[in-house]
């Protein structure tokens, strides 16, 4: 399909007049262009790129796939595809049903649009029925969608929600390249500890016992391991088994803990401030852009953000707000927002410029962001390769020095 010879390549997603979903290219001076040459021949566009539209299986997140949580990855091709539906005019319902012929049957994605479809002809809303449908997705996916119904800018949320997801799953394809080198040096250190625990620590051990000799520790704890193992095989199994399933039960807890954890830790933390601070700035910035008051926005914002203490800490700063203080006066006795950013809250207040500021925050955070998680991604492989090779070498080094020993008595 081409249309102009200037402007640039578009790739797209439409649904077809005679039906089903057909994929696509075409040249336009711009996206606009492209969707209205798209809507002249009778396609409905669900999705339009300036890059190859592809769903290779390794560009997916590996998840169970009778699940009910989506992917990030999921998240962002339905909160993508819906944003050009509704900016299109049409209402959600009918986008709800444009977009399930376009999913994989069975899949995760077209179970979830078939939960919505369900909730919106019960008369709910379109959060609402997300609330209902008993799918788990990211923590800022509902409370975004809710602020874009409550202040009628709901293809601007989802839109916003998309390119968060976006910018989460490029990072994840970074950190699986940074982590494949390491994860195949884990991979090996496990069989090289499996191998010497099980066909050279136990030698060892009994050569040192027959020479009255005492067993180096590293010898003496790889042997009993080996012993233990080998002698209780099926109750290890079992016992292996029932802690995933306990740790699977109480993923959300674990889940929630680490999250907190990981806001404290160096570099790591940093990224997710930013990271919570650009979502956070965001959702605030579609309230107060609909003339919705402060104190009113502020509870939702900070939920969205993902701030760990999230609905604690919003109860209270909304009180603040309520009571007459400041947004950035509330905001600097918080712990994880960035205090550049409350700063230039502070003047958005001063100025009445509170909309344009936050626009300004939002580009602030991401640029943050980009520049934390790039140094994290480039420091991550390193360390973990000195960790795994320092583990490797303390056991090498034990074996070598065992052997020494030996070879020393028998001169």
């Amino acid at each position: 399909m081409s249309a102009s010879a200037g402007g640039q390549t578009y790739y797209f997603r439409a649904g077809a007049p005679e039906g089903g979903v057909f994929l696509g290219q075409l040249r336009a001076a711009s996206a606009d262009e492209a969707l209205g040459l798209l809507r002249q021949k009778g396609f409905q566009p669900l999705r339009l790129e300036l890059r190859p539209i592809r769903d290779a299986w390794f560009n997916r997140e590996i998840s169970v796939g009778s699940s009910n949580r989506l992917t990030t990855a999921e998240c962002e091709s339905f909160c993508r595809e819906l944003a050009l539906l509704l900016a299109s005019g049409i209402a959600v319902m009918d986008a709800i049903a444009i977009l399930l012929p376009s999913q994989r049957r069975g899949s995760r994605p077209a179970r979830f649009a078939t939960a919505l479809r369900y909730g919106l002809r019960l008369g709910r809303s379109l959060s609402q029925a997300i609330e209902s449908s008993d799918f788990r997705m990211p923590t800022d996916f509902l409370p975004v969608m809710r602020a874009g119904e409550e202040t009628g800018l709901l293809p601007a949320a989802l839109t916003m929600l998309a390119e968060s997801y976006a910018d989460a799953n490029r990072f994840a394809r970074a950190y699986s390249s940074a982590l494949a080198y390491p994860a195949l040096l884990l991979c090996v250190s496990i069989l090289v500890f499996g191998l010497i625990a099980f066909l050279v620590a136990p030698n060892l051990a009994s050569l040192f016992t027959s020479m009255d000799r005492p067993v180096p520790f590293a010898i003496s704890a790889l042997a009993g391991g080996a012993s233990f193992v080998g002698g209780n095989l099926l109750a290890t199994g079992v016992v292996m088994l029932c802690v995933l399933a306990a740790i699977g039960g109480a993923s959300a807890a674990i889940g929630r803990r680490l999250h907190a954890v990981l806001f404290r830790v160096p570099f790591v933390g940093d990224a997710m401030r930013w990271s919570a601070s650009r979502r956070f700035a965001a959702t605030l910035r579609l309230y107060l852009s609909s003339n919705v008051p402060v104190a009113t926005a502020l509870p939702n914002a900070l939920i969205s953000a993902g701030f760990p203490g999230g609905p604690e800490q919003a109860r209270r700063l909304a009180d603040r707000v309520r009571g007459g203080a400041r947004l950035s006066t509330s905001l600097d006795g918080t712990v994880f927002l960035p205090p550049k950013l409350i700063h230039m809250i502070a003047v958005g207040e001063s100025g009445g410029r509170m909309v344009e500021v936050l626009g300004a925050v939002v580009t602030e955070a991401k640029n943050r962001f980009e520049q934390r998680m790039a140094l994290v991604s480039a420091l991550l492989a390193p360390i973990l390769i000195l960790i795994v090779g320092f583990l490797i070498g303390t056991v090498i080094f034990s074996v070598f020095s065992a052997l020494l020993d030996i070879n020393e008595v028998v001169l």
